[in-house]
Order: structure tokens, then sequence, then C-alpha cells
């Protein structure tokens, strides 16, 4: 930093560099420059963000990942897998550990099972976890009750088996030397062989997606396996990896894998038969397990501990921090804000990786009609729409989602409801018709087929689809209202060709369906529903809760959430579903607000925290279901969110109501800390003589809100940069400060590299200004095909936001977004919107928004 004096008389070298900086300086004007590179001025008490001396900026500091809880284990942590409040942990050759993790802080082993083998993975699918037991292959057990898991069955591969994957009734394998293999599941107790496939090398891991299947196959690299038909599973793909591959993550088009010692590669499998790697990123250590979640992976490093990679551009992964865990991370599961490492002699280490902050609208965009149903898979979200359409976004910028395809479904009518997708497939409910779309190639949809599901070929029936759920070969179907209410179960290893399985009509009214292994949980608008569906031929009720009028759900181990609503206030309910037969109360949250007029809640549960979307969306700790307590709620009404689903850092809606629109809600931190904001100076007036105004230059990227102070801090004026002088009216003093406050919006990092203050003593030039805030009427009024709109800003100028909306309060242009200078100021409108077409004739509204002013005033297009 540095600070210069000069004059008229000032030499000319003096002055040209000043000219570099800020163009005509006044008489007596004073220059303050700061790079950053030491903290001479740095109020170290006030402020609270980075000040970087060795990169010469400042900015927001890195989000930094800590250790909330550890417990040793018996044998090597290898594998984790959560459900609810419990761990199931492989330990190779010590079996399976159960870890109660209720209170993160304090995990406890409180079960155990001693495997016959080397335990490596292990899945959880209803009450049943599978283990990969090495040369004893598949174990079923019966963790009814996890704390005593116990023998349901075993079947023993030809190989030794390291991957495991269950989708319905089917179990796929990694079976090592064995290739791939696919066993029947449907009776946990019986395992079957369905079909096999050998592979070039080693397969050691498995990840699913609709009719595909990749396995990582150790020196061999990827493989991708066809697996329409189970009984003949083929090898249709394969990608080399520079090193050997063991774990893999599927995200979207996007496969993860650790490999070795080259570190995490990235293949692009939108093509399954001609996969390819399209970015990579060489760890220091012994690459593992990668995580994804939205942006970002975590790489577990062996000895390395493990390190977040932002893959925001999946081609270019970009380090953001690592964390040294202290034996060999080898595998972690994400949950909310927690990551369970499995650290080898480490034992398992719960880490906090991310923070939970208010709900925050961070995009939307309008839609032609309601959204009746969303699912998103990777950088895509697809919207039912009610008006009988289905509609992609590209979400790979979340906080600019783009509309790149649509495509209308059989019939044109408001009774939309229920989307689910199964690799290339979607399905879309649409009264008692279900649609089938080729996704294939998302900007192009298509639709493939219909199929009337009802069980009924009633013609004044108006049962219709509510839900749609996929899981393994079924798709389940909840139909709501009239006398065919119910749930039905469709087949649909033929994706383009559903074919109907089973139906139960002792279920009314439903609403929503959520399937793990052998259960289907289910609301309807009276009460709650556990379902038997091992046999989808005859789906039978197991146990209720009645008295509630359930319009959400959210299932989390062996815990649910559901609603129970009204005009004038709404609860959320959880129950204990341990014993299915008998689903318990466990606590009543009171929301505090009433459903109308913006829907009763849509509720997401992910890891401890469940966020309940209604207009005003909260954050609800849930690590004690049966006392939850908020932690968070959104500060201004956003619309009817009627359902969503977490990607990331971000709960994707669809919303309904009159605002009909895709909504974006930031609810995670991940790569800043955003509760230290602040970087505040010393007094950079160092000869104590009046200052009476200053103006700033900045070198800065994303949102800094700047402001100054003549007086020490008494007064506070903002100071937006390059927008000329700024007086500090009557508050002038003789102690200058500056002080700038980071605005992170889940995009771009805020940093400034320097910083340029100049200030004098004189006020002319500013005088002349408003005193306030205005904003005047248009003129002409009515108007066609422009008018005119004037606005004052007063001396101290400021960020002003001038938008123009319809009847409706769609935004229909932007005029005015951002720093304005001192003065009497003007817009003309000439009656297009934001992509320049001619808007219809009628009445529009124009507001401005200002420090401390807001005012709206009416404008009408006459054509």
């Amino acid at each position: 930093m540095r600070r210069d004096r000069y004059s008229h008389t000032a030499t000319a070298a003096l002055i040209a560099a000043v000219v570099v900086l800020l163009s005509s300086p006044a008489v007596g004007v004073e220059t303050y420059v700061e790079d950053f590179t030491t903290t001479t001025y740095l109020d170290t008490l006030a402020s609270d963000a980075l000040w970087d001396t060795s990169e010469g900026e400042i900015s927001l500091h890195p989000f930094e990942i800590a250790q909330v809880g550890t417990t040793a284990t018996t044998g090597n942590a290898q594998n984790v897998t959560r459900h609810g409040d419990y761990l199931f942990v492989c330990e190779s050759g010590d079996g399976i550990e159960v870890i109660d993790i209720s209170d993160v802080t304090a995990p406890a082993v409180v079960g155990s099972y001693d495997t016959p083998g080397y335990s490596y993975e292990a899945v959880v699918a209803g009450d049943i976890l599978y283990v990969a037991d090495d040369t004893n292959g598949l174990l079923a057990l019966d963790i009814s009750d996890p704390e005593s898991p116990s023998f349901v069955s075993q079947y023993t591969t030809s190989g030794k088996l390291r991957g495991i994957a269950v989708a319905g009734d089917l179990a796929y394998l990694a079976d090592r030397d064995g290739g791939f293999v696919v066993l029947d599941v449907s009776d946990p107790t019986s395992p079957a062989l369905v079909g096999s496939v050998g592979t070039p090398g080693l397969a050691l891991g498995v990840e699913l997606d609709g009719d595909v299947a990749y396995v990582s196959n150790w020196e061999n690299g990827v493989q991708v396996i066809d697996i329409s038909d189970p009984t003949t599973p083929s090898i249709v793909g394969s990608c080399d990896t520079p090193d050997r591959a063991w774990f893999i993550d599927l995200d979207g088009d996007h496969l993860y894998v650790g490999d070795s010692g080259s570190g995490l590669q990235v293949v692009d499998v939108s093509d399954p038969t001609d996969p390819a790697i399209v970015g990579s990123y060489d760890t220091p250590g012994n690459a593992q397990a990668p995580t994804v979640a939205g942006d970002y992976v975590y790489m577990c490093d062996w000895g390395a501990g493990f390190h977040v990679l932002d893959v925001t551009d999946p081609t270019s992964p970009e380090l953001l921090q690592s964390y040294d865990t202290p034996g060999y991370a080898i595998h972690l599961e994400l949950a909310g804000v927690h990551a369970f490492v499995a650290d080898r002699s480490g034992g398992v280490r719960v880490l906090e990786v991310c923070d939970t902050m208010v709900p925050e609208i961070a995009a939307s965009v309008d839609l032609p009609s309601s959204g009746r149903g969303i699912v998103v898979d990777g950088d895509r979200a697809y919207l039912l729409l009610a008006e009988g359409s289905v509609e992609v976004f590209d979400m790979s910028a979340p906080r600019s989602p783009a509309s790149i395809g649509s495509v209308d479904l059989a019939n044109a009518y408001d009774n939309c409801w229920g989307i689910a997708l199964s690799g290339d497939i979607l399905y879309a409910g649409q009264g008692r018709t279900l649609n089938m779309l080729d996704v294939s190639t998302p900007s192009s949809p298509v639709l493939v087929d219909t199929l009337w599901t009802v069980w009924s070929d009633d013609p004044i029936d108006y049962s219709s689809i509510s839900d749609l759920q996929v899981y393994g070969d079924h798709l389940y179907a909840g139909l709501h209202s009239s006398s065919i209410a119910g749930l039905e179960v469709l087949d649909i290893s033929d994706p383009t060709a559903p074919s109907s399985l089973g139906y139960t009509g002792d279920i009314l009214d439903t609403y929503f369906v959520r399937v793990s292994g052998e259960l289907l949980y289910n609301a309807t608008g009276a009460e709650f529903n556990i379902v038997d569906v091992s046999d989808p031929t005859t789906p039978g009720v197991l146990g209720t809760h009645t008295g509630l009028s359930c319009s959400a759900l959210a299932v989390d181990g062996d815990v649910a959430y559901t609603s129970d609503g009204c005009s004038l206030q709404s609860y959320v309910h959880a129950l204990d579903v341990s014993d299915p037969s008998m689903p318990s109360p466990l606590s009543v949250y009171n929301l505090g607000f009433g459903a109308s007029p913006y829907g009763v809640p849509f509720m997401v549960a992910d890891g401890d925290v469940l966020f309940v979307l209604t207009s005003y969306s909260q954050a609800v700790d849930v690590s004690d279901p049966a006392a939850p307590v908020l932690i968070a709620e959104e500060t201004s009404p956003g619309g009817s969110r009627w359902m969503g689903e977490v990607a990331g850092d971000y709960i994707i809606c669809a919303s309904g109501s009159a605002y009909a629109n895709l909504q974006v809600l930031q609810i995670y931190w991940r790569k800043s800390d955003p509760s230290r904001t602040l970087v505040q100076s010393l007094d950079i007036e160092g000869a104590g003589e009046v200052v009476k105004r200053a103006r700033m230059e900045t070198e800065q990227t994303g949102t800094i809100d700047w402001s100054m102070s003549a007086d020490g801090g008494a007064n506070w004026v903002t100071v937006p940069p390059s927008v000329g002088w700024v007086s500090f009216g009557d508050d002038y003093g003789s102690e200058l400060l500056w002080k700038a406050e980071f605005v992170y919006d889940g995009d771009v990092e805020p940093s400034c590299q320097s910083l340029t203050i100049e200030y004098d003593d004189v006020t002319s030039g500013i005088e002349d200004a408003p005193r306030s805030f205005a904003l005047h009427q248009n003129s002409p009024n009515p108007f066609n095909p422009v008018t005119t709109i004037r606005y004052d800003v007063p001396a101290t100028g400021g960020d002003i936001s001038l938008v123009v909306y319809d009847v409706a309060g769609r935004t229909v242009r932007t005029l005015v977004d951002g720093p304005q200078v001192p003065g009497e100021r003007t817009a003309t409108w000439d009656g297009t919107d934001e992509n320049g077409a001619r808007v219809a004739s009628g009445v529009y509204y124009c507001r401005m928004v200002a420090p401390g002013y807001e005012r709206t005033a009416k404008l009408t297009l006459l054509k």
C-alpha cells in the first residue's frame, strides 16, 4: 500500500503515475493504494475475512473441514455404508461392525457380525445388508435389528467378490477374477444365479444406470456392460485408464474413477458404447474411492488423506482443499453436512464438510405452467409440467439453469403428476396415462409410447397417477382419488414396454411412494402406510398410521417424515418405522406457518437435516428425530414448492400455483466460509486532515459491498467503485477508514487484488445532487412505443435496481442494475422484454430498489 500527496506544483512524473490509476484528480487530492501484500492498514479486531499477504488479495476464508467424531474399529475400516443412525463398516478379515451415529460427536460400536471371509463392501436394501465377502461370495444379513445382524443366506461365487450393487430383485456383483455376475435376490433367503459375463481384468467395483452397468477392472480400466437382459449380460464398451481402476462413482454422464497412482480420472459415458477420459487430477497419494456431491468430488487418497475437488468443469478438476486423516483413507460416504470416512487403521472418522445455510433462492426460471414433478440426473433436470409436457434444463451452472429441450406428452390437460428416470427412459404420469420418453439425447426428448396404467377400463373413473418410483426393474405408481386409487407395480425390464404386475386398492388417495428393498412407504390423504412388495404381483399393507393428512414423505433409515397441514397450520410428523407392522409416532414439529396459500410442505431428508419446502422453506436438525430443531428459515416467500431433489449444494424445485417456475435453492456452503465476510482498515489518513469526499477504484471479482467512513467509523457511506466522487455530507472528519463485505453467491468467489482511494476536503461538483433517492412517473404515460423513466440518486450514490414487471409479477425487463453516480438520472423502455421481443399492450409496473428506498410506478403501454 502507499499514500501520496500532490498538487498542481507536483512533478509531471508523479501526476502521470496517478493518472494511470484515476483520471483528472482535483487539487489537494490524496491517494491511497493497497495491494494487500502487508497488513499495515489491517484492523485485525474488526476483520474476520481473509487478508492474504502471500496472494496479495482479500477474500473469504475457504471452508475448513473439521473432525467432529471418531471411533476405533476392531480391524481395518475398509468401507462404510450408512443406514439412518447406523454405519455398517466392512473391516476385511474382521467382518462387519455396526456403529451408532445418532450422536455424530460420539460414534459408538454397538454390534458386529463376523463374516467368514474378508468383507470389502456392503449395501442396504430394506432390512437386508448384502456383503461382498471375498472368497465366501455374497452374504445376506438381516438388519431389522441393526445392532444384532443375523445370517440370512450365502451365495458362493467362483471368484473373490469385491463390489456389489442392488436394484430391485437383482444384485450385480464385481467378482474379481470371476467377472461380472447377476443374482436374483427377490427371495433373500435363496439367491439364485441369473447370468454372468467374464471381464478382461479383475472386476472390483460396479455402478448402475438403468440398463447399463459400469465395472472397474483394475489394470483394464472400466468395462461397460449391457444388462437389459440380465440373463445374458454383455460388454458393449470399455475405457482403459492409465493405472489401476477400483472404486467408481457415477453422476449423470460422467463416471469418476479412483485410478490408484494416476489419481482421479473423469470418464464421459454419455455414449456408453464409447466411453472416453475427458479430465483427470493427479493426487499425491494412491487414489481410492471418489464420492460425488454436485460440483464436488471427495477423493480418498490412501496415506494422503482425502481431497475436495471442484468438478464444475469435469474436464478440468481443480483442488479446493485437502484433509489428512491419521490412517489410510480408502472410502467415505456423504450424508448432509457430514462425511463418514473408512480410514483403515485410523478407524472411522466423522468430518463436517460443509455448513447448512439459510435456504436462499439462487435462481428462478419461469415455466409455461406449474411444475408437477422433477427428477435430477447429473447436470440435467427433467420437469413435468401441468400443461402436458416435459422440459429439460441444463443445470451445469445451478445459478443459471438453461432450458435445452422439451416434448409434449400424449394428451394436453392439467392432470400431470409423477416422474421417474431409469437410464435413458423417463416415465411421466398424465391422468391415467403413463408416458415413456427417450432422453438419451436430453436436448431432443422423444415420446416413445404410452400405457393406460390403472386397473380399470371404466371411462368415467377419474383415478390418476400421483407419484412414480423406479427400483430395479419395477416401476411403482401411486394412484390418486376416485374408486380405483391405490398402488400399481409395473415390470419395466423392457423399459419402453411396461407391463402391469400387481395392484392393491387397500391404499386410498396415494400421494407419494418411496421404495427400499422389499418395503414401500406410502403417504395418502388420510394415512401413512408401509407396504410389502417382496412379491410385486401381490403388494400388501404391513402397517398403517392413521389420522394424518399426509401430503409429503421423506424416509431416512428407520425414520419416516410426513406432513399434516391445513390452511391455518402445518406440521411435520416423525414416525419410527423400524417395525414395519407398527409405525409409531416419534415427534410432531410445528412449521410455524399455515399451508395456505402456498401449498402444503414437501420434504427432502439429507443426513441429519430435513429440508421442508413450501413458501418459507426451512432446514430442520433431525439428528434426534424425537426432538427436531429449526436450523434456518428462508426469509422471503418463494411460492409453493411441490417437489424437489438435492443436487450438491442446492435443491432443485418444481414450483406451482401462480408462480409456475423452476427454482434453485442453495442449502449448503461448501467452498467458502460465509460467516466471516468483513475486512476493515485502520485510519488511512495519517496526516489527520479533514476528509469530505472520496472515490474508489478496485481490481476485484465477484460481489463486494464497499463503504467508507471519514469520522473513524461512527458513520459509514456506501462507496461503489468506479462511480465518481461520494460526499460524506455532515459526517466528514479526519479519520478515514474503508471496509469490504464479501457477498458469495455460491458461484463466483469474491476477492479483491488491489484498491485505490482518492480523497480530499472539497465538496464541489456534488452539492447539486438530489437529497434522496426517488422514482418519478414515466413520460409519456400511456406510451407507444418508448417511455422515459426519471429517477434520482443522492450524493452518497449506491446500487440501483430498476425493473419492469407484468401484472403477474414476472420480470419483463431489467433497465438498471448496479452502481449509479449521483444526480438526476433517466432510463428508457421501448416495450420489449429481455430477449428483445415486443410485449403485449397493457399495464406494467416499474420498481426501483435502492439502499433504504423502494417505490413502484404504473406504466401503460398502448398499441
